[in-house]
């Protein structure tokens, strides 16, 4: 006896039955499944192409949904690089190290002005904090510059946009200068 194959389509997933011998073998085929495991090679293949064929309606739709996302406001963007710019500093510097140099710096300012001179462990110590303060100048800088493009983009634009990629870039031209 022949066996005949029947399959329906329920939502993402293939359903497929044979009857053969008075049994009835009961399968489906999913997303995640490997369309050429050997598990399938005796499906016949316009099942397999039902298969494919929700895969591909699938990514279409995934697609679809992504399109359809709006693009982020400038309100959203500039959150984004504020915070981005944030974490940026704390990865470098805790808010307690932040803190304790401002402490430290008005130490040193405090010595300076009262007519002291700085030692020379304490010269190395304001450089460094200089450094530092630099640094995280720089970034708000960075933040700024970005903050103050975004009224000129586009929706496209805005959609596309990657705030740590802009920053790496916007970091890198602020040190070439």
């Amino acid at each position: 006896m022949t066996a005949t194959w029947q399959h329906a389509t329920v939502g993402l997933d293939v359903l497929f039955a044979r009857r053969e011998n008075g049994e009835t073998h009961r399968g489906s085929i999913g997303p995640g499944s490997n369309l050429s495991d050997p598990a399938f090679a005796d499906l016949p293949q316009n099942i397999l192409d039902a298969a494919q064929a929700v895969r591909d309606d699938a990514a279409k739709m995934a697609q679809y949904e992504a399109m359809k996302q709006p693009a982020p406001s400038v309100a959203d963007l500039t959150d984004r690089i504020k915070s981005h710019a944030g974490n940026l500093i704390l990865a470098q510097y805790s808010f307690s190290a932040q803190l304790n140099m401002t402490m430290r710096a008005s130490e040193l300012v405090d010595i300076k002005a009262s007519g002291g001179a700085l030692a020379a462990d304490e010269l190395a110590e304001e450089a460094a904090l200089k450094a530092a303060a630099a640094w995280i100048k720089s970034v708000r800088a960075a933040s700024n510059t970005l903050e103050a493009a975004l009224p000129s983009l586009t929706e496209a634009q805005r959609a596309a946009y990657d705030v740590a990629q802009e920053f790496t870039e916007a970091l890198a031209q602020q040190e070439a200068g």
